[in-house]
């Protein structure tokens, strides 16, 4: 970032001392663990971007590039999220519930009502019977697998 935007009244006109660079990310996990795999799984990447950056120390040094990157981190309110507040979990069992429903419905067209409410039932069971996935264990579009007719 060169500068800051005066956008007018009310706001005052002010200027940086010097560039600063903008790193954005979202996490619903442990930060120190994040920042530490992104050292250890590319470092020459942070390294080339970081390089410019003030008192730096490089990600080969994980331990001090995590530490770096903390002093430098400011806490906000505004996310540039496409979700709501649940965590990388129960959006991922959110997309693989929807999935599955839809699933259900394809494989159950034209069941007779008491078949259709039994599994139903057996289906909803076994969705709530389900742990919620790990974030990177499985895409979302991969439904949750049901008992029923979709076997």
């Amino acid at each position: 970032m060169d500068d800051v935007i005066y956008v007018g009244m009310p706001a005052c006109e002010e200027h940086l001392k010097s560039k600063y660079l903008v790193f954005e990310s979202n996490l619903d996990d442990d930060l120190d663990g994040y920042l530490a795999g992104l050292a250890d799984s590319i470092p020459d990447h942070l390294d080339a971007i970081w390089q410019h950056c003030v008192g730096c120390p490089g990600a080969t040094n994980r331990r001090a590039f995590v530490g770096y990157m903390n002093a430098c981190r400011l806490d906000t309110t505004f996310f540039f999220a496409a979700v709501n507040d649940k965590s990388v979990s129960e959006t991922l069992r959110a997309l693989q519930t929807q999935t599955a429903v839809t699933d259900f419905i394809a494989t159950h067209q034209g069941a007779d009502a008491a078949c259709l409410q039994r599994e139903f039932m057996q289906f909803v069971a076994h969705l709530k019977a389900q742990p919620l996935p790990r974030p990177g264990s499985v895409g979302p579009h991969r439904a949750i697998k049901t008992g029923g007719r979709n076997e």
